[in-house]
């Protein structure tokens, strides 16, 4: 049986919330009463003590705490991107291979259809013939490189800003601005 010494140390709220954060597992056997965290666990209170008498405990939360933030920007990038995209890592190979074969098909001299397998499958279904198929691919692409390269800069740079960021405050705040490109619908003045 676990040695079932309570403890009770000291702590404020945000650092009882930081203290959980930080040791991730064991917090079951604690509670805050308001001005201790009462611990019933002994691993767990040597834990807690280890981590709390270092002198940049905290540091080491807001480390965490960035880490988290930048985590959830990447993860707001790629829904962003998914307003535009079709998602799977398969359908982004066929995406570039598609704009390859448009760039080479509508630079070439005297291109030949069944070079160019993938603006063929799509003659008849995307427009009449694959010059036109090639023209409407192109177009998508360089459409998709400015929501691309607009969504890329929101990313590092809300990324840059909350790694600038000083406190927790200044972190969240950081996130809270990140303002992504929102979609337009086509023909839609930008």
């Amino acid at each position: 049986m676990e040695n079932m010494t309570i403890e009770r140390i000291p702590l404020s709220i945000s650092d009882v919330e930081a203290v959980g954060r930080l040791v991730s597992y064991g917090m079951a056997d604690a509670y805050y009463d308001g001005t201790y965290l009462v611990v019933a666990n002994a691993d767990l209170v040597e834990k807690i003590n280890a981590l709390i008498s270092q002198e940049e405990w905290r540091s080491q939360d807001l480390v965490t705490i960035k880490a988290g933030y930048k985590a959830a920007i990447d993860e707001a990038a790629e829904l962003t991107r998914l307003q535009y995209i079709t998602p799977g890592v398969g359908q982004a190979l066929t995406y570039m291979q598609k704009a390859d074969e448009a760039r080479r098909y509508l630079s070439a001299s005297n291109p030949v259809d069944s070079d160019y397998p993938l603006l063929a499958a799509e003659v008849g279904i995307t427009a009449e013939n694959i010059v036109r198929v090639a023209a409407v691919v192109a177009a998508a692409y360089s459409q998709w490189l400015k929501i691309g390269a607009a969504i890329e800069a929101v990313r590092l740079d809300g990324k840059a800003a909350i790694d600038a960021a000083g406190s927790e405050n200044d972190a969240k705040a950081a996130f809270d601005a990140v303002a992504w490109p929102e979609a337009k619908v086509a023909g839609q003045a930008e």
